[in-house]
């Protein structure tokens, strides 16, 4: 039987044989209890900026640079970690760190809230000391010849005079362009344009002995995420992909020195490799791995039944929101009793926008159902189920 949804309820076991009726009591109370309150689940902060007022310094000089933050949001800790220092922690929501650099290095701003966390980085770099280029001149003069007097008893003709010499200037040999390397600033992975607010995680950041960063995400499959770049010093940038679980890089072409690329419904783990080559061939890498979690719709509501002269209309609810994310349904039978052995009694899925279906179970007595929500499994790569339908429904006794 349906059980009331508020206030207690005593049933009587009354026995018969056809006769005569005999009541031997045996009350047996239903208490209802309230439902539990939902607990709200708690939200991930946002970092609405994380600057730096230099990504460039001398290497050798201490330099003074200033990060500064925003974090909105329930926070339970802020921190900032670099591999060259010590750990900032216990930071403000917003607030700036005057620090002293002198060799290339990164910083990461991380707030958590509980279990929850989001992140973003910041990067400096250090540059070798450029010579300051010297010039020199030479010249050579010779001398004005002196003139001896004219003796008055003899006439002697004027020399001719010997022109001055030209200020000779031997130019310096031309330098060479010191090389500048590539450098990628930025190169992650945010949440992408859409009616809903994706869930994306940092997981972690890597540097490799090259230099090299790699960047590992997770996201809720399905989701829309942009992933956006900032390169300086490069001739040319170019992007490839892959699947996370193997396979060689396919090419995207080349891309200009900022830029986003926008994935769409992401239905699989993949992997992205930023190339950034300078004139004289010197490079920088930076790699982002996505991985997908994903979250069951929810199961259908409500099954009802109605039993007719030749079967059984079985309804139920689901919220039209959620028909994006399944398949259809699959409504599964038992005999009562015992009611232990469920089958699916449609073949094929019923069509997600279908509320209804008529069941032809010879005997209309003795029958429960329950309905189930079928979707793709995106990260096992298969067909799946949700958790069976809030509540079952009982045809009559076969015995009345």
């Amino acid at each position: 039987p349906d059980f009331p949804k508020a206030g207690n309820v005593i049933y009587t076991l009354i026995a018969s044989n056809g006769v005569v009726d005999i009541s031997y009591p045996f009350p047996q109370p239903v208490v209802v209890n309230p439902l539990p309150t939902a607990t709200p689940e708690p939200e991930e902060p946002v970092i609405e900026f994380f600057d730096i007022s230099a990504t460039e310094v001398v290497a050798g000089a201490n330099t003074k640079i200033r990060l500064s933050w925003s974090v909105t949001g329930v926070t339970t800790e802020i921190r900032i970690t670099s591999p060259t220092m010590n750990e900032f922690s216990g930071l403000e929501n917003q607030g700036t760190l005057d620090l002293v650099v002198n060799e290339s290095t990164f910083f990461f701003l991380t707030a958590y809230n509980g279990e929850l966390r989001a992140s973003q980085s910041q990067q400096v770099t250090a540059l070798e000391p450029t010579p300051t280029p010297t010039q020199t001149a030479t010249s050579t003069l010779t001398p004005t010849p002196t003139f001896t007097p004219i003796p008055t008893s003899t006439l002697t003709p004027t020399p001719t005079l010997t022109p001055t010499p030209t200020l000779t200037t031997t130019p310096s040999p031309t330098l060479s362009p010191t090389p500048i390397p590539p450098r990628i600033v930025l190169f992650n992975a945010r949440n992408g344009t859409g009616t809903t607010a994706d869930k994306i995680t940092l997981e972690s950041v890597t540097t490799s002995a090259t230099g090299a960063v790699e960047s590992v995400y997770t996201v809720i499959a399905g989701s829309n995420v942009d992933l956006i770049w900032e390169v300086e010093n490069a001739k040319t940038i170019s992007v490839e992909w892959k699947p996370l679980s193997g396979g060689a890089f396919e090419p995207l072409g080349n891309r200009s020195a900022t830029g986003t690329e926008s994935l769409v419904g992401l239905a699989a783990e993949v992997e992205y490799h930023l190339v950034a080559v300078s004139e004289f061939d010197d490079t920088d890498e930076a790699t982002i791995k996505i991985k997908l979690n994903q979250t069951p719709p929810p199961p259908p509501e409500n099954i009802r039944g109605v039993i007719g002269t030749d079967g059984i209309t079985l309804t139920w609810q689901y919220d039209t929101a959620d028909e994006d994310d399944i398949l259809g349904f699959r409504l599964y039978r038992a005999n009562m009793p015992p009611g232990t052995e469920f089958v699916s009694i449609n073949s094929t899925v019923i069509d997600k926008t279908a509320r209804t279906w008529f069941d032809e179970p010879g005997q209309l007595c003795g029958k429960a159902y329950y309905v189930v929500a079928v979707y793709n499994d995106v990260v096992n790569k298969e067909e799946a189920e949700t958790q069976a339908s809030t509540n079952s429904w009982f045809s009559r006794n076969c015995s009345r």
